[in-house]
């Protein structure tokens, strides 16, 4: 018999006063009020909302005989938490939603009224479990992760801890320039232009009002991508959707979210993920106002709220921001959205994984909730909680249909460790490792199968490499030096770019097995070089079909600025400098197209020849007319 079975046996015999009843305490309330206190009500209750209430103070006591009488019967409670499983509350109603916010919005930390940080709000519906389970196996001195009791959790020796390399990535699919067919767009100062590959001139320009700065191309699709606040101070992001199946460029929708953006993403069907982070702008939620505490979104200028069945909220939930999650095409939006913590979101293909930080009884937990991927849109499927806090979006990844994810928890009380867990499709917990890297705090972690690999805040290089399937934890070989700019060269090799000690910039070639084969060391003559490539990996070109490598610099020197384009060859171990071209205005992106390398910056286009290095005309796309400005070092 399940606990709500048995609470349900042990408390159906008990009479309910009728003095208790919900009527009988709400006109108590009302005769009893003065009509000053009533007057000075800070806002109005919705009467669904209050009745709840009221029934719920009325239940109490019949509760609390209940729980007697079920301690009679059941002394031994070891069994009671293996019935029950975490769940997330999915709000039925917007009257129940404007009492979970309000409930937060009263305890939180920046509320004068509010309780201490961490007390959060205790949410009880019909449908939320009586008792969250704890997993069972021990953990050295923190708190217990409420999962399925039934979890069967791997657990492993202390683990063989050796320092190496890791990589770090951050892919993204958006950009400025983007080919298809015959046609690239380029976008620059909030204009799309649509050039001819093969003249590289403008034939046709999308305008917006929007200031877009990134875009998506999927199949005929076009998306352009702007974030920012409006007139009235209030963020968004908005996605301008364009069908450029024919000679010009035709407007499908336009998607406003509301919220500072948080992350994007695409797939192959051409769907936009679009992740923000969500405060409601009054100051306190109204019943009578769905913009006080709902977040709102509009399809081609007609305002939405995100449906109260669309809403979960973690258990613990102690803020009022909203994590709001969006899958949106050229013809449908589908909206979710998790209250309760300023979350990160990690996206695959079929999956979205909404997670964040919250505080629960003085620790922190990592809650996590998951949504399927569906031709319909957004479909909820699971959610649990974790010990220790969320490290970053660059500490969860999916790898053979199992979830990893990495949290900052302690030892002995005090002391930092990371704790990496495995779960299944429904979230329950089938592997963990706990108290990695003692007396470090790690930043990110990067997955390969069911490797990971540490990495330091602050630092790229150090890490500690571990197998998550092994039953004894065997370090890793070293893998290439962990910058941002670190990216393929083929199945064999790979190439980084940081900044050399003696000055300048160097760029170095990997193998598969971890080794540096060579180096190349430039720039050094110019003073403080900078690239955009060391803090955007989209601004470095790697090219393993043709082995060319192409680094935009920018950096002063005593006659001014100068702006270069980097040209290098891969061949097989070694790297070589082809030529560097020079231009006054500074460059951005670079592709391959056709024989001719293609340089992007400040809406001008540059074409080099791989054959000969040989640098053709620059076309200024704002004047429409080649510009021959372009030189040679």
């Amino acid at each position: 018999m399940s606990f709500e079975e048995r609470l349900n046996a042990a408390i159906e015999d008990i009479e309910v006063p009728a003095s208790l009843s919900p009527e009988s305490i709400e006109t108590m309330l009302l005769i009893a009020a003065p009509e000053q206190v009533k007057a000075d009500a800070p806002r109005p209750v919705p009467r669904p909302v209050l009745m709840r209430t009221l029934a719920a103070l009325a239940a109490c006591a019949a509760l609390f005989g209940g729980f007697v009488a079920m301690r009679d019967r059941n002394v031994s409670t070891d069994g009671i938490a293996s019935d029950t499983e975490y769940h997330a509350v999915q709000v039925q109603s917007y009257d129940e939603l404007y009492n979970i916010y309000s409930g937060i919005y009263e305890s939180a930390p920046e509320h004068p009224a509010g309780a201490g940080y961490g007390d959060g709000t205790e949410i009880i519906t019909d449908d939320a479990p009586a008792v969250t389970p704890a997993v069972t196996a021990p953990a050295p001195a923190q708190v217990s992760a409420p999962a399925p009791a039934q979890t069967a959790v791997q657990q492993t020796a202390a683990p063989v801890q050796t320092r190496d390399k890791a990589q770090v990535y951050d892919y993204s699919d958006a950009d400025i320039v983007k080919a298809a067919g015959d046609k690239i767009y380029y976008l620059c100062s909030g204009t799309v232009f649509v050039v001819d590959s093969e003249s590289c001139e403008s034939t046709a320009q999308i305008k917006s009002r929007f200031d877009p700065d990134q875009m998506y191309i999927n199949g005929s699709a076009l998306t352009l991508v702007s974030s920012g606040e409006d007139i009235t101070g209030e963020s968004f992001v908005t996605m301008e959707i364009y069908d450029i199946s024919g000679d010009e460029p035709e407007h499908l929708s336009t998607y406003r979210q509301c919220g500072e953006l948080v992350s994007l993403r695409t797939d192959t069907e051409g769907n936009i993920f679009a992740v923000t982070s969500y405060r409601a702008g009054a100051d306190s939620a109204s019943g009578s106002d769905l913009d006080s505490f709902v977040p709102s979104y509009y399809i081609n200028g007609t305002k939405q709220f995100v449906s109260p069945t669309d809403i979960f909220v973690p258990r613990g939930a102690d803020t009022i921001d909203y994590t709001v999650v969006s899958t949106v095409s050229a013809d449908s939006a589908s909206v979710m959205a998790v209250l309760g913590s300023n979350a990160d979101v990690y996206t695959t293909d079929s999956t979205v994984y909404v997670t964040g930080t919250l505080q629960e009884e003085g620790h922190a937990v990592t809650s996590v909730t998951s949504f399927d991927i569906t031709s319909e849109g957004l479909v909820h499927r699971a959610d649990t909680q974790l010990p220790g806090s969320l490290i970053s979006h660059n500490s969860m990844a999916e790898s053979g249909g199992s979830f990893r994810i990495a949290t900052a928890a302690t030892i002995e009380g005090s002391i930092p460790c990371t704790n990496i867990y495995t779960l299944s499709d429904d979230l329950t917990i089938t592997g963990v490792k706990r108290g990695l890297l003692p007396e470090t705090a790690v930043g990110s972690v990067v997955y390969e199968g069911s490797t990971a690999g540490l990495v330091e805040k602050g630092s790229t290089e150090p890490a500690l490499s571990i197998d998550l399937d092994a039953a004894e934890d065997i370090p890793e070989p070293a893998s290439p030096a962990a910058d941002n700019t670190s990216k393929p060269m083929g199945s064999d090799s790979s190439v980084t770019l940081g900044s050399s000690d003696e000055g300048g910039l160097v760029l170095s070639l990997w193998d598969a097995e971890g080794n540096v084969t060579d180096e190349a060391r430039f720039a050094a003559e110019l003073i403080t070089p900078d690239s955009p490539a060391l803090t955007d990996r989209r601004a470095l070109l790697c090219d393993p079909d043709s082995g060319i490598i192409g680094v935009p610099v920018s950096a002063d020197n005593f006659m001014g600025t100068v702006n270069r384009y980097y040209i290098f060859c891969a061949d097989g171990s070694e790297i070589r400098l082809l030529t560097a071209v020079e231009c006054d205005y500074a460059f951005e992106r670079a592709m391959i197209e056709e024989g001719r390398l293609l340089i992007f910056g400040s809406g001008r286009i540059t074409s080099v020849d791989l054959e000969d290095m040989s640098v053709g005309t620059v076309q200024n796309m704002f004047l429409g007319t080649p510009d021959y400005s372009g030189q040679r070092e």
